[in-house]
This record gives C-alpha cells, sequence and structure tokens, in this order.
C-alpha cells in the first residue's frame, strides 16, 4: 500500500483533508493521502518532529510484515531508483 501523510500545506500551517486533496490532485496520484496535523506519522517513523528537522520529504517503505525496508529524508533520481527497486523487490517477495 502507498500513502501519502501531508502534515503542512503551501502555507507552512498544518494541513487539511482539503491540503491532502489538492496535493493529490496536483500530482496525479491515486494512493491515499492524509492530513498528519500532529506529525505522528512524520515523527513514527524520523523520530522527530518536522518543526525540529525542517527536512522533507520523508520516504519510507515499510513491507506487509511492518518491517521497514528504507528511509530516507529528500528526493533525488537515485533515492527514486532505490525506492522502486526495494517495493519492486518487496512486490516480487508476496
Amino acid at each position: 500500500m502507498v500513502l501519502t501523510a501531508v502534515f503542512q500545506n503551501a502555507n507552512g500551517n498544518p494541513s487539511t483533508q482539503e491540503d491532502c486533496l489538492r496535493w493529490a490532485n496536483t500530482y496525479g496520484t491515486t494512493f491515499p493521502a492524509m492530513a498528519d496535523v500532529f506529525e505522528g506519522v512524520y515523527g513514527a517513523f524520523t523520530g522527530r518532529t518536522f518543526r525540529s528537522t525542517k527536512k522533507f520529504p520523508y520516504n519510507v517503505i515499510v513491507d506487509r510484515n511492518m518491517t521497514i525496508r528504507y528511509g530516507a529524508y529528500g528526493y533525488t533520481q537515485k533515492k527514486h531508483r532505490k525506492m522502486e527497486s526495494l517495493i519492486q523487490t518487496a512486490l516480487a517477495e508476496s
């Protein structure tokens, strides 16, 4: 499953479900997007709050057994290829 957790809007305010819908429409995603108003999802995987790190996005891949396969701040083509490879590997293991 793919899920996007949006913790703030373009103005730096806590996100709302409307912000999530706008984000999904802007980027053409078809997977769920949820408002992470209190940064619970962000904090669960990073051990910090966004306000303390100022780093985003935080990408995480969790497999079917709830094992974290990958976690990293930021986005580059190299990280994208790594995530793609890990997702394909996880899907093949099913």
